[in-house]
């Protein structure tokens, strides 16, 4: 991002440290559990629908479903996946912002070429990747040439590539991404903002990392990208079998789908400076094809793939067993690691594990095996909200960086406040910078020279100090940050 502004990045990265502090509050708490609730909702109604209630063996073999139900299941999957519905939510990244609009480009290729409008295929993924490409960088432009390349070059139409429409895409993203560098230009400095884009861009890839970082980051890249996209990875068994892949192979959208993952994903493969939610919009290409598997006719592909399913099954039925007893049994670990239990927190994990059980006991007959482990991850994230985040809340740094920013937005109450110098992330704590907008509702500038009359947080080397007044102030790691009120005289 720009250096111009420690606010959008402080919005972006500081939101991460607010959500445990949020957490602790009984409004916060019951918002998360009526969004959790609503979605637990959702995917009993979804998946559901595909059940069957004849018997135990019905139950593992759902009823196809219709395309609509797929795509359902899909979504479901997708916003419920452990690094999403667990680590991220709790966030406040702009990664999954980012990844929609990504995804949207991706998507696009398919859906205007299987309806031949060549204007709306060379121009909508481009004007998305502009708007990606203004949003967080580089990746956006490579994921519509990638897509373009495989779907392309997959049906041997490499003419297509060069359809004039196309320029007129290509023109389409340089107008939009070049009037913003114009106007930016007039306002601050277009080279620096250009070296520090591409300098975020370039720290991921192997040149920029130790030589013996990427063996190891590719070796644990696809198993940590399975256990991210749990429960849907649970699935990956049913294209082992010839029948599931020969059917899958019957159906353009999911052999656009796995063209589209296997075009894109190779970059952060060997990248050893990826992290799990630069791949977000990747997760549907991946998702879609193992709930279309799920949600065919067992019967009709063969013994392995009914079995599969029955093991799902058991699987589901051992975890509706698993989760309400470890919930009702948390305060007694509790006890057992030496910490005081509330009487409150006992009747709370008795009644929400026998909550859970209850729920999970009737809708047995109602849900097949991805159902419940729908709802299972529901009410496992709705047991996360209540132990584990207000821990968070109390424990660690995060209470330092929300009373570092609650007391810097006290002091200057009323006056003009500003960051000295160019900060980032390994320079400033970003989350004390969330609080402190937050508090004073207003983005926290940077300014580069001093100016008289204004309120600064800055190392006492940046400043005259004998033309300033510190107020306060605060460290954070090796840096020693003071509020100071500067003044020419």
């Amino acid at each position: 991002g720009s250096a111009a502004s420690a606010g959008s990045a402080a919005s972006a990265a500081g939101s991460a440290a607010s959500a445990a502090g949020s957490a602790a509050s009984a409004a916060g708490s019951a918002a998360s559990a009526a969004g959790s609730a609503a979605i637990a909702g959702s995917a009993a109604s979804a998946a559901g629908s595909a059940a069957s209630a004849d018997s135990e063996a019905s139950a593992a073999a759902p009823t196809p479903g219709s395309t609509k139900d797929t795509a359902i299941a899909a979504g479901l999957l997708t916003i419920l996946s452990a690094d999403i519905f667990f680590y991220f939510s709790t966030t406040g990244e702009i990664d999954l912002f980012y990844s929609l609009i990504s995804l949207a480009s991706i998507l696009a290729v398919f859906h205007f070429d299987q309806k031949n409008k060549w204007l709306l295929l060379y121009t909508v993924p481009w004007l998305l990747a502009a708007l990606g490409f203004l949003t967080k960088g580089f990746p956006s432009p490579l994921f519509v040439g990638f897509t373009y390349l495989g779907w392309f070059g997959f049906r041997q139409k490499w003419r297509a590539l060069f359809h004039p429409a196309h320029a007129l895409g290509l023109l389409l993203f340089g107008l939009i991404t070049g009037a913003y560098f114009y106007v930016y230009s007039l306002q601050a400095d277009l080279p620096h903002y250009l070296s520090g884009l591409f300098d975020q861009s370039s720290q991921r890839t192997a040149g920029e990392h130790a030589s013996g970082e990427l063996l190891p980051h590719m070796l644990l890249f696809f198993p940590d990208s399975l256990k991210n996209i749990l429960p849907a990875s649970l699935l990956l068994p049913l294209l082992a079998f010839r029948s599931v892949r020969k059917a899958l192979a019957q159906h353009p959208i999911l052999i656009f789908c796995g063209l589209a993952l296997a075009a894109n994903v190779w970059i952060y493969w060997i990248s050893p400076g990826s992290r799990p939610r630069y791949v977000y919009m990747l997760y549907p290409l991946a998702i879609l094809p193992l709930a279309w598997a799920y949600y065919t006719n067992a019967r009709e592909q063969g013994r392995g793939p009914f079995r599969v399913r029955n093991v799902l099954n058991g699987l589901a039925i051992g975890l509706s067993w698993l989760l309400p007893l470890g919930i009702m049994a948390t305060p007694a670990i509790m006890v057992l690691a030496g910490e005081a239990v509330s009487w409150l927190t006992w009747a709370v994990c008795a009644g929400g594990g026998g909550a859970a059980a209850a729920m999970l006991y009737y809708s047995h007959s109602r849900m097949d095996a991805l159902a419940r482990l729908l709802l299972l991850t529901v009410l496992a994230r709705l047991a996360f909200d209540a132990l584990v985040l207000p821990e968070r809340a109390i424990q660690g740094e995060a209470p330092k960086w929300k009373t570092h920013g609650q007391l810097i937005a006290e002091q200057s109450n009323g006056q003009p406040l500003r960051i000295l110098g160019t900060r980032d992330a390994g320079n400033f704590p970003l989350a004390t910078a969330y609080y402190i907008e937050r508090e004073r509702e207003e983005v926290l500038s940077c300014d580069q020279i001093p100016e008289p009359g204004i309120w600064y947080l800055a190392e006492p080397h940046q400043i005259d100090t004998s033309k300033a007044i510190r107020h306060g102030g605060f460290t954070w790691k090796a840096f020693e940050f003071g509020l100071y009120e500067y003044s020419e005289k």
